[in-house]
């Protein structure tokens, strides 16, 4: 029996593959990948199908169906427009195969739970938390078989992807997790309310998997997908060291600035492009609220680590913090100054704070200001964290007015205008030949 695993994905602009770049940016669904192997282990086939990459994903879907008897189909729900995709792709796949149980998981899934299905009633299940385990048991269930049970899955099978090793799209990007998680404890993210705890690859399944994609391909760049690369600094020297003996790249790693050393720095060097890192505020009050844990002061500093070995980096900044000053908005073009003192090479990027459900910065804000910053599940179809002109976002930030607002989102764009890079950087695939099929 075969299970259809969709990727939400589809958008007007993604869909034209607009870049700046001469190898486009089109990560793969790494979640369905590791759901996929976990069905794969437990002995069914699996079609992976990213909407995000094949622009005629209907007339893909429609033969898929025809053509394949699946035994359901699941689909990743996330904020925003791939939460609308999602529900645009089940009613399709409803209209198609009325009777195919259609199953959602994913952040959303986890954190809005049974509300999320009383939104969608054309969603049959939805699953909380990470999804291998169930996927398998479901399968189980539906075929009224017993199997062992399924191991975590630490090293997804590439070849699930078929022809998701981009026949446009080459040399492949390449995007890989080599933990779960994150231990940091930010009150604005639910990465640490969504995922079952910060755990790491072991580093010989680190090395397996990138081995063996580049036997399947011949590639030699990745990139890093973790939120926190650095959370084991022992662990990511040996991963930088291992990557620079067999002549491999990456293109970017994410990481916590606070745990960025000078050695780390040095072991970058001719194998990591760009290090991205945030700091979310420049204001030491701020810094408190969001827990986040940036010593500000050392920043410039290890800024310079990172210019002495080649490496780039962007540095990610949030607008419309709750209680934030426009005095402590400035505070972040002032760090920014500090830092393009050291390298010139760093880049400033602004989102918009969004009260996410299930994190702690949501009570802070309702309790603050005594408003309401929860929505009916649909509305969060509409939620955008990026700062854009006429953007009417205002309506989930209830603690501001709609001219503080625009002033918030002015200053956004502004910021990521003033601090882009000032030379295009370095972007490893660039250099990469193609690789024949």
């Amino acid at each position: 029996m075969r299970v259809l695993l969709i990727s939400p994905g589809h958008d007007g602009e993604h869909a034209q593959h607009k870049s700046h770049r001469r190898v486009h940016r089109d990560p793969p669904p790494l979640g369905l990948l590791y759901v996929a192997t976990a069905l794969k282990t437990a002995g069914y086939e699996v079609d992976i199908l990213d909407t995000h990459v094949e622009s005629k994903w209907l007339t893909l879907l429609k033969m898929s169906l025809e053509h394949c008897d699946y035994l359901w189909a699941g689909l990743t729900c996330i904020i925003g427009q791939r939460q609308r995709n999602a529900a645009e792709v089940t009613l399709r796949l409803k209209e198609l195969r009325p009777d195919l149980p259609v199953v959602w998981g994913g952040t959303m899934a986890t954190v809005m739970g049974e509300g999320l299905k009383a939104a969608y009633p054309q969603v049959d299940h939805v699953v909380q938390g990470e999804g291998e385990t169930w996927a398998a048991d479901f399968s189980t269930g539906l075929m009224g078989q017993w199997l062992s049970p399924i191991p975590p899955t630490t090293k997804p099978d590439w070849r699930l992807f078929g022809a998701h090793y981009n026949r446009e799209q080459v040399p492949y990007f390449w995007m890989i997790h080599t933990s779960r998680g994150c231990p940091m404890l930010c009150t604005f993210c639910y990465k640490h309310t969504a995922t079952g705890g910060y755990r790491l690859m072991p580093l010989e399944d680190v090395k397996a998997q990138i081995r063996t994609m580049h036997e399947q391909t011949g590639g030699r760049v990745w990139t890093i997908g973790d939120d926190n690369f650095l959370g084991d600094s022992k662990r990511a020297m040996a991963i930088l060291r291992w990557m620079k003996e067999q002549g491999f790249y990456f293109e970017e790693i994410i990481g916590h600035v606070g745990q960025l050393t000078e050695p780390i720095a040095e072991a970058m060097a001719g194998v990591v492009s760009t290090f991205i890192f945030s700091v979310e505020s420049a204001s030491p009050r701020l810094q408190r609220l969001i827990k986040k844990g940036v010593n500000l002061k050392t920043l410039p500093t290890k800024m310079g680590w990172l210019a002495k070995h080649g490496v780039v980096a962007n540095c990610s900044f949030i607008f419309g913090l709750p209680t934030e000053t426009a005095t402590e908005r400035a505070q972040n073009s002032a760090l920014m100054r500090l830092i393009r003192n050291e390298h010139d090479m760093v880049r400033g990027v602004s989102y918009l704070c969004f009260p996410l459900p299930g994190t702690p910065i949501l009570d802070t804000i309702e309790q603050y200001y005594s408003v309401s910053a929860r929505w009916p599940v649909k509305e969060y179809e509409e939620a955008n964290i990026w700062p854009e002109p006429g953007d009417a976002g205002n309506r989930f930030r209830p603690w501001m007015s709609k001219g503080e607002y625009d002033d918030v989102v002015a200053e956004a764009i502004a910021f990521r205008e003033d601090w882009a890079f000032p030379r295009p950087a370095p972007y490893k695939l660039d250099e990469m030949e193609p690789i024949s099929d």
